[in-house]
């Protein structure tokens, strides 16, 4: 039963998560979760209270929690209501979606004083995301469920409809099958050689940084053999500015490094390490 009053909304809990002012690129795939997180203009009323899902699926190091991260914060004025829930284990999800209901000011922890009872509260107020208890209107809310490698954990924590958007990030491809068969999400892939240029120009000299043609090409060269897996270019970026050597430099040594790896078939070497 939910408490009288009006609810603390809009509501942005994302947690400890700020946002990552180097992310880059991925516009496409940002713009394809609009279509499946957010409700068309031809939806009909009913539509209104079914839930939207969009999962997000790839290997570690890939800018899953990142692209989900820029979602919340880019798309924050198209929800009422956004809760970031940690799903890494049993333990962290339920401490996570037991606070639901203080962010939103429904009821204190002294009516609802077991973990439970507040995760029953939080999921009676998702199921009916009323904006207050006299105005009928309802709340459009996202709930961000990062790291659900094990699906199963968050089985308990999806309600049954309200007008309300469920994101998933898992390193399991078959969180895309969770809702629906042949569901709505994506498969990560590296970043292109141009954006993986983007995110390490960034990372080695700043949004504002300049660099010259030389050292352009040496950093484009660097990102191309870099795979384009984001986790990978950070640490790449790292250690650049630990060395106290030109950028043409570090991707010459970079090139020999590979090549001398290729040549003895070390295909399961860490490229992002060579240099720490």
């Amino acid at each position: 039963m939910l408490s009288l009053g009006n609810w603390n909304l809009p509501c942005f809990a994302l947690a400890d998560q700020s946002r990552n002012r180097n992310f880059v690129g991925r516009d496409h795939i940002l713009n394809s979760m609009d279509d499946y997180l957010l409700p068309q203009e031809t939806s009909l009323p009913a539509d209104m209270n079914s839930i939207r899902s969009f999962a997000i699926c790839g290997e570690s190091g890939m800018g899953k929690t990142d692209l989900a991260i820029e979602y919340a914060y880019s798309r924050r004025s198209q929800f009422g209501a956004v809760f970031w829930l940690h799903a890494g284990s049993a333990a962290e999800l339920m401490t996570d979606f037991c606070q639901i209901p203080g962010y939103l000011g429904l009821a204190n922890t002294y009516s609802h004083p077991t973990p439970e009872s507040r995760r029953k509260l939080a999921k009676a107020w998702l199921n009916n995301p009323k904006k207050s208890v006299d105005w009928g209107v309802n709340c459009r809310w996202l709930l961000i469920f990062d790291n659900a490698d094990d699906l199963d954990v968050i089985a308990d924590y999806i309600p049954r409809g309200g007008n309300g958007s469920i994101l998933i990030t898992s390193r399991s491809y078959a969180a895309r099958d969770y809702f629906f068969e042949d569901g709505p999400g994506i498969d990560l892939d590296p970043l292109s050689t141009g954006e993986a240029t983007a995110l390490l120009q960034r990372l080695v000299l700043g949004a504002d940084g300049r660099l010259s043609r030389t050292d352009q090409k040496a950093l484009m060269k660097i990102a191309s053999l870099s795979g384009g897996v984001p986790g990978d270019i950070t640490r790449i970026a790292e250690s650049i500015q630990h060395r106290s050597v030109p950028l043409r430099e570090c991707a010459d040594m970079f090139a020999r490094d590979m090549a001398r790896l290729a040549q003895v078939r070390v295909y399961t070497f860490d490229i992002s390490r060579m240099w720490i």
